[in-house]
Order: C-alpha cells, then structure tokens, then sequence
C-alpha cells in the first residue's frame, strides 16, 4: 500500500480522536493520572481508559487488568504522555487517564476499545418447587453457619478485604468465603488471587450483614479468609473448600 495514503489515514484518526478528546475535556467528567485512573476503576465509574504509547509497561499492565476486571474498554493512544497531555489541552505529560462521563463527545462509541461488554446476563425462571428449594436452602445455611461458627471459636481467620487478600499473598489461607453483595471488582481480585494460592472459594448464600452475623460480629463482613478451621470440618464440607 502507498505509504502516503497510510500516513494520511492514520492523520485523519488521530485528529477525529483528538478533536472527540477536546469534546470530553468541555464537556465530560474525566481523571488524569496513574492514580486516579485506577480510583475510577476501582469505584467502577470508568466508562473508558486511554493510555499512552510510552506509559511503563508495568502501570499499563495494572491499569489493563483493573479495566478487565471493571469490563471497560482501553484505548492505546497514538502518541507518547506528551502528546496525550496536549490533546488533553494541558501543558503537562498525561500517561493514562479515565473518562467517567464523556459528555456531548462519542468517543465511547467510536474508539475501537470503547465498547467492552457489560457482563450482565439475563436471569430466566425456572420452574421448580420452590419450597423443597427453601427448605433444602435453609438446612444448608444453618450446617454453614454452625460450622462457621465453631471457625471463630476454635480456629484462625481473617475478617475483610485487605486481611483476606494477605492471607492469599502469603499462602496461608485454606478457604475464603465471600458475601453475595461483594463489589464485584473485588470479588473478581479475590477470586483471582485465590487461583493462584490453589485455594477454595465459597460464596456465602447471604450478605455482609448476614456473614457478618453468622460469624459472631455486629458489624458487616463482605468476605473472610480461614487459615486454619480448628475442630469445624468446613473446608471438607464446603462444595469451594477443595480446590
């Protein structure tokens, strides 16, 4: 192909990109910055990512997996933190940043990491008797519990997040369980985290009240790591417990 007709092509998008950037930067929400890109992504207020072509490999890495996690799409910008900054219309480099509200632009729309997929699934019901259901349900909640509490008794665990995800780091943990109202985000880093420490994952039929409660607490727990079970048999019982 004529080398002309591909440089013009390539003029064309980053000018389209550049003139829709302006456009969010009027009339948008938007983070510049390492930092508060991934704050977006964390908060799940991310609508899209655009990082530049010289961000360092390991921030672009985190930023990529956080926006999987967050299922929002990544745009690699055309040109270096530079020329993201200027595009930008600020005198300063920008090597990453979020737009959380693109305003009058279509810069979601038009880019092609722009549309990413929302992960929803449609719930069908299903037709069964829903009172061998509840019962069957109930039976199990309460032998959870039971044994859950027998855990906080005689055994070793980690209330919270951050706690949860040391024990995973340092290998300690032997089952996570996980509350049904979990931000999804961390749910999913936990989750992974536990892949990778090849250790069991169950999700708790309630919420963090609820997990709270049923570990004694009177306050909420959205997820908790069990390094050792003591005299309870949950991690056999468990249908997460044997990874």
């Amino acid at each position: 192909m004529s080398t002309t007709k591909k440089g013009s092509k390539a003029s064309k998008n980053a000018d389209s990109i550049n003139s829709r950037l302006q456009l969010v930067m009027k009339s948008g929400k938007y983070s510049l910055g390492y930092k508060t890109t991934l704050k977006t992504l964390r908060q799940g207020k991310a609508k899209l990512i655009l990082i530049s072509s010289n961000c360092p490999a390991l921030r672009k890495s985190e930023i990529e997996y956080y926006a999987m996690l967050a299922k929002t799409g990544v745009h690699h910008f055309h040109g270096d933190n530079n020329e993201l900054g200027t595009a930008c219309g600020r005198y300063y480099r920008v090597s990453c940043l979020s737009i959380t509200d693109p305003g009058d632009s279509d810069i979601i729309r038009s880019l092609p990491g722009g549309e990413a997929g929302n992960g929803r699934e449609t719930l069908r019901p299903i037709a069964m008797s829903t009172t061998k259901k509840g019962s069957k349900a109930s039976k199990n909640a309460d032998s959870i519990n039971s044994r859950l509490q027998l855990v906080m008794k005689s055994g070793k665990y980690s209330l919270g997040y951050k706690t949860s995800l040391k024990t995973l780091r340092q290998g300690k943990a032997k089952l996570i369980l996980i509350s049904s109202n979990c931000p999804a985000l961390r749910k999913s880093e936990i989750e992974y985290y536990a892949m990778l420490a090849k250790t069991g994952v169950h999700h708790f039929h309630g919420d963090n009240n609820e997990l709270g409660t049923a570990c004694g607490r009177y306050y909420r727990v959205s997820c908790l790591s069990i390094t050792d079970p003591g005299d309870s048999d949950i991690i056999r019982s468990l249908p997460g417990g044997e990874a």
